[in-house]
């Protein structure tokens, strides 16, 4: 409203930080989630969901406890040196799924940076600041109450396309090299201050 310059600039994240694998050893899909206790826009209870529905693909939550089942399992907190090793283990990494529960529309979750930036192709759903089109290593979902139960079959043929594909896994690390890495972030910020100087 003041008219005057701006630039958005997301959250980052230090890539060199986070190990990289172009494939794992999971013997069928496997997706992580990290997160943390009573916060209601995660969506944990969607992922529970998922696994109900999708029995032939197995989920991993990290930070929060809950009831293991066949193919649901709970890890609890983690030090974040274990969880990172956690994380390149699995195929696809779970995002924020319910941020209208904040009244928010657009984000830029670390938990989505850290996946990329292990390989990991990413399910989401929210407008991500840094995402300007589509691309094979994402899913985005609808911001909204029945996302999943409404996304079901495109969450299942997502996940087995991206499933143990190295393509995808090394077009995620380098999205993340090329947009996400703090030092980028940081290029951008300072060429935006020297517009002024």
């Amino acid at each position: 409203s003041l008219n005057k310059p701006s630039v958005v600039i997301a959250n980052g994240i230090k890539i060199n930080a986070l190990s990289f694998v172009p494939s794992t050893s999971t013997s069928r899909p496997s997706l992580v989630f990290i997160g943390s206790p009573d916060q209601r826009w995660h969506g944990v209870e969607k992922i529970v969901y998922m696994a109900q529905e999708l029995p032939e693909f197995d989920f991993h939550i990290v930070g929060l406890d809950g009831i293991t089942t066949e193919n649901l399992f709970y890890y609890g907190y983690l030090p974040t040196s274990d969880a990172n090793t956690f994380v390149q283990k699995h195929d696809i990494g779970i995002s924020t799924l319910s941020l209208y529960e904040k009244k928010m529309y657009e984000a830029s979750p670390l938990k989505t940076r850290q996946y990329l930036a292990q390989g990991l192709p990413v399910i989401y759903a929210y407008t991500d600041t840094d995402f300007e089109s589509e691309n094979t290593f994402s899913l985005q979902l609808p911001n909204s109450q029945n996302n999943v139960l409404q996304s079901i079959e495109k969450i299942r043929e997502f996940v087995n396309t991206v499933y143990a594909d190295k393509t995808s896994r090394t077009q995620a690390r380098e999205f993340a090299k090329n947009r996400l890495d703090v030092a980028v972030k940081e290029k951008k910020r300072l060429s935006f201050f020297r517009e002024f100087l």
